[in-house]
């Protein structure tokens, strides 16, 4: 059997029968979109790799929980649980913290001009009043981003909300690893500033 091949829906389905390459193959095909959808979420901390886990996990139960008699495509209740899962983490450390939830930034709308990137993202919403707010921030937000930041550095973060690696946006923009490590960091600093005039 070619898993490849099969609707997402049907490999819910082989994976909820305890079909081992089935769940393989769905977490596989997911996971590049669930890294995209964590990192939208910039942490002042810096710790994305925290919401991927979370995100991934929110992965694990949707395919788990799915209910294929319902009027819904596997992809849309993904996105509902791999969402519920990230907000859940960030309410979990924020609580811990005593900080508010804006040290969480969407950067949901970085790429407006991409619909293909973010229809994972926005295939579902969950608030619409909500969702039109968050989404004139991210606006607002993005524009301010892409002032600040050099070429380079917006054509890395471009890479890096699409859910690239450090190795492969390096590969991508001919540079050494490090050097896209330290202009993550240079981002981070800067979309940081640009937070605190916001506030």
């Amino acid at each position: 059997m070619d898993y490849s091949k099969l609707a997402d829906e049907q490999l819910c389905q082989l994976a909820q029968e305890k079909d081992e390459k089935a769940i393989t193959h769905l977490l596989a095909r997911y996971k590049h979109p669930v890294t995209a959808m964590a990192r939208t979420y910039f942490l002042s901390s810096g710790d994305v790799d925290d919401l991927i886990q979370e995100g991934m996990i929110g992965l694990f139960k949707a395919y788990l929980t799915f209910d294929s008699t319902k009027d819904v495509t596997f992809k849309s209740y993904a996105y509902t649980c791999v969402k519920t899962s990230i907000f859940s983490a960030i309410k979990r450390d924020n609580r811990k913290k005593n900080l508010p939830l804006n040290n969480y930034v969407s950067l949901s709308g970085f790429d407006d001009g991409d619909n293909d990137k973010l229809s994972f993202i926005t295939d579902v919403t969950a608030d619409p009043v909500g969702d039109v707010i968050q989404r004139e921030e991210a606006k607002e937000l993005s524009t301010k981003i892409k002032e600040v930041l050099s070429d380079l550095e917006n054509k890395i973060l471009h890479y890096y909300l699409d859910g690239f690696s450090y190795a492969e946006i390096g590969e991508l923009i001919n540079k050494e690893t490090k050097s896209v490590d330290n202009a993550i960091q240079r981002i981070r600093k800067k979309v940081n500033t640009i937070l605190n005039e916001m506030v």
